[in-house]
């Protein structure tokens, strides 16, 4: 098994990338070893989707939420247009990763066929000597005089691919669970809703939620949704003039004094005195 294994990798390592245009925009596939791309720490914010699936190496991903996770084999990155996130290539030598972009027109196709999630960003596809095959002749077949309908096909067959293959790990359900709730705790229009209604929701009980949650992100849901709230309302008080009184309400606040205490017990001061300070 390592042996065919091994023969896969030094395929890809030696692999071209393909690029082709579908009827509903550009699609590019191929393998991105350290040659290509040297270990290396960026900020980004694709135009373009990018599917980075991980077949050995280790990194570190912070995604838009400023969530950390560590890469190993098998991780694999759905990181859709506009969606900023960090990613980070230890300096092993070993990255090899399998990757697919999409322009914005095919990756909202993909996305109404339900082959692609945009709340799902990390999941976890075991590293398989039948998918590394499959990713091969995806590339292949690429390079080959396919028709444009044929290819959209094969891509429609390799995305729903690995869309099961996720889907069918019990680890990366409670993951996209909490990435569910997180959204949930985040979205300044559910404020008001109570945390065992979001426990609900997701599919779990009040406890197993909490538990989840607190060992999953670092703290736990009620936290969570206080920083994420204190955090909005300093961007708020940075870059608007809207009221105090105003954006207590717009953050689900019953009132303003009761926002004024939390903003305090978070910053250490009022959010009168944290506007003025940002003023002088």
């Amino acid at each position: 098994m390592a042996t065919r294994m091994q023969n896969l990798i030094n395929q890809a390592l030696k692999q071209k990338t393909a690029t082709v245009i579908l009827p509903g925009g550009q699609l590019r596939a191929g393998w991105i070893s350290p040659k290509d791309h040297p270990a290396t720490r960026t900020f980004r914010k694709l135009e373009a989707y990018h599917m980075l699936y991980l077949v050995r190496g280790q990194g570190r991903v912070i995604d838009h939420q400023g969530h950390a996770s560590d890469l190993a084999a098998g991780d694999k990155l759905d990181r859709h247009p506009q969606l900023p996130h960090t990613l980070e290539r230890h300096t092993d030598n070993q990255w090899l990763e399998f990757f697919i972009t999409l322009s914005p027109t095919l990756h909202q196709s993909m996305c109404d066929l339900g082959l692609l999630w945009p709340k799902r960003f990390f999941s976890h596809v075991p590293v398989s000597t039948p998918l590394l095959k499959a990713c091969l002749q995806f590339v292949e077949n690429m390079h080959q005089p396919n028709s444009p309908g044929e290819l959209a096909s094969q891509t429609t067959l390799l995305l729903n691919r690995f869309q099961n293959t996720a889907a069918q790990s019990p680890e990366h359900q409670t993951t996209d669970q909490l990435q569910h709730a997180a959204h949930l705790l985040s979205d300044v229009n559910q404020q008001t809703i109570a945390l065992p209604k979001i426990a609900q929701q997701i599919g779990m009980t009040y406890e197993t939620f909490r538990k989840h949650f607190t060992k999953h992100f670092g703290k736990s849901p009620q936290q969570y949704r206080i920083e994420h709230r204190i955090s909005q309302a300093q961007h708020h008080l940075l870059e608007t003039d809207i009221s105090i009184e105003q954006l207590a309400q717009q953050l689900g606040y019953n009132d303003v004094f009761c926002f004024s205490r939390q903003f305090k017990t978070v910053c250490g001061i009022s959010p009168t005195l944290y506007r003025q300070s940002l003023e002088q």
